[in-house]
């Protein structure tokens, strides 16, 4: 079995694009979900917010330090701890949370990755 290479480029790991792709279209096919009547809040989380804390929690896992290295040589894709920071590339998230400058998880516009 010929090993693939590992993401790290410069001891930084690489982005998955197919990770933001995925991503992008479900806001909006959230809102249209919705037939144009406002989501409920529940437990003080807008509609929105409810969405995005969702598509997290997906990603939720427990890995062994050994299964991550060899996930690392082996998987294409991130290791799933890695994959909601994705929605820093999505316009509805800072809307949705308030994301300003200056905080920790803002991205200019100008650096945000957009597939379509």
């Amino acid at each position: 079995m010929r090993r693939r290479r590992s993401k790290h480029q410069s001891g930084r790991r690489v982005a998955n694009p197919e990770d933001t792709n995925s991503a992008t279209p479900r806001p909006d096919a959230y809102r249209a979900s919705l037939a144009g009547k406002a989501a409920p809040v529940q437990n003080g989380f807008s509609g929105d917010q409810q969405f995005f804390l969702g598509f997290a929690q997906q990603w939720a896992s427990k890995s062994s330090e050994a299964f991550l290295r060899e996930q690392m040589m082996t998987d294409t894709h991130s290791p799933d701890q890695f994959r909601p920071v994705t929605v820093r590339n999505l316009d509805a998230w800072y809307a949705a949370f308030d994301v300003k400058p200056g905080d920790k998880l803002y991205l200019a516009p100008e650096d945000r990755v957009r597939i379509w």
